[in-house]
């Protein structure tokens, strides 16, 4: 019988540093925002970039890294406010381009997660199949109790979304049916 822990803590087959990176490269390649001004931009993709980095730092670290790149972007955060020349209404786009970017990153965590979750395992013992995967809800990012990006780093580290599954088994040689659709809830 297959271990109840085999797809827990992101194994590489579900979520790698690879992978990891390449959601970042495309949630940041992807990321448009109506942007008031040069300044704010620029703002943006330096503050994205030191998120990416915290991400695959969080993949690779756990727990120390959050402790190492929590207290450097709320201070990149905090200065924004005080610099000069950049608009509030550039501050503004800034500040929710990345939250908004931050919630991009959670989608897409969830969105790769669940296009590599294994659906079917044959063993020694026979055929097993998700029938069923009960997809656990989480608050948006901007919604929880902490920053959103500590909330994100969280999600990252303690091993993503959680899922209840609910798999068939069928001994092998066993009469060969029509199987039905995979249910999602």
């Amino acid at each position: 019988m297959v271990r109840y822990d085999v797809i827990e803590w992101f194994p590489d087959q579900i979520l790698s540093l690879e992978g990891l990176r390449d959601l970042l490269e495309e949630v940041t390649r992807t990321f448009a925002w109506p942007w008031s001004s040069k300044r704010a931009e620029r703002e943006w993709r330096r503050l994205a970039e030191m998120v990416r980095e915290a991400m695959e730092e969080t993949f690779i670290l756990g727990v120390e890294a959050k402790e190492r790149w929590l207290p450097r972007i709320h201070d990149c955060l905090e200065n924004l406010e005080s610099k000069k020349g950049i608009s509030e209404r550039g501050r503004r786009d800034v500040r929710a381009a990345y939250i908004t970017f931050l919630d991009r990153i959670y989608g897409a965590i969830f969105r790769h997660v669940l296009l590599h979750m294994p659906t079917a395992l044959c063993t020694e013992a026979g055929h097993f199949r998700l029938n069923e995967l009960v997809v656990f809800r989480y608050a948006r990012l901007r919604d929880g109790e902490k920053p959103a990006l500590e909330e994100l780093l969280e999600f990252l580290y303690l091993g993503g979304p959680r899922f209840e599954m609910l798999f068939s088994w069928k001994p092998l040689g066993g009469k060969e049916e029509e199987e039905p659709p995979l249910l999602y809830r």
